[in-house]
């Protein structure tokens, strides 16, 4: 399993520096310490490691949704209890807003088109 993840992290880190196409299994396996051949024991093809990372990002944006709308229930249920603790109804949705945007974006704003 380490070396599945610093494959996917080299990949990751990559993908942060140039295209796809530009990335060769060579630097995958040099990322993880490993040799070519090597790197085909643990994913088929750069593709697959790709596949990988999108699945990761999959499971990782559900927790994160989820996470999110539990919150929000959470919020507007104690808030029409009246019950502690609870936001006050001008900084309810201003509050929950700005962790929106900021769990998704880093940001205060969104990016321009989205």
């Amino acid at each position: 399993m380490y070396k599945e993840r610093t494959i996917l992290a080299t990949c990751e880190r990559l993908l942060g520096e140039k295209p796809l196409h530009e990335i060769g299994v060579d630097e995958l396996a040099a990322g993880a310490d490993i040799s070519r051949p090597s790197f085909y024991f643990y994913f088929e093809s750069k593709n697959a490691v790709l596949r990988a990372l999108v699945e990761r990002l999959a499971e990782e944006t559900e927790a994160l949704a989820k996470a999110l709308i539990w919150m929000n229930e959470r919020c507007f249920y104690t808030n029409s209890l009246g019950t502690e603790p609870s936001l006050s109804d001008d900084e309810l949705v201003p509050t929950l807003t700005a962790v929106w945007l900021r769990s998704i974006f880093a940001s205060f704003t969104p990016p321009a088109g989205a």
